[in-house]
């Protein structure tokens, strides 16, 4: 069966942030399957390590109206960083299709941990 297969291809961010305040993350995801996919979610998250999934604490998200086979999508993603998160060092992360409305080749490499960030 043929499907699509999105990935993350980049996660970017500030190193340091404070609790409250706003950050843009920059972030892209590619359709690596040879069919195109319906719309889905991308979402932002803040981990203590470098395993992104949706148990670590979502930042905010963005929509994607589908994507064409071998197609990307990137943006800047505004989000905001807990106000009761706790002070210290993490990961930001993406998951492409957090929500899982894409049935695609391989469900295991949607998520993308990118740089450090600091929470002060």
């Amino acid at each position: 069966i043929t499907r699509p297969d999105l990935t993350m291809t980049l996660v970017n961010g500030p190193s340091n942030a404070a609790r409250g305040k706003n950050i843009t993350v920059e972030n892209a995801v590619y359709n690596k399957g040879i069919v195109p996919s319906r719309a889905f979610y991308v979402s932002i998250y803040i981990s203590p390590d470098t395993i992104i999934n949706t148990s670590d604490r979502s930042l905010g998200y963005r929509y994607v109206n589908g994507l064409p086979a071998f197609g990307a999508n990137s943006a800047n993603t505004t989000v905001t960083i807990p106000a009761n998160l706790a002070l210290g060092t993490y990961y930001l992360g993406a998951i492409a299709d957090s929500t899982k409305a894409v049935i695609e080749t391989d469900e295991l490499n949607n998520a993308l941990a990118g740089n450090v960030i600091s929470i002060s």
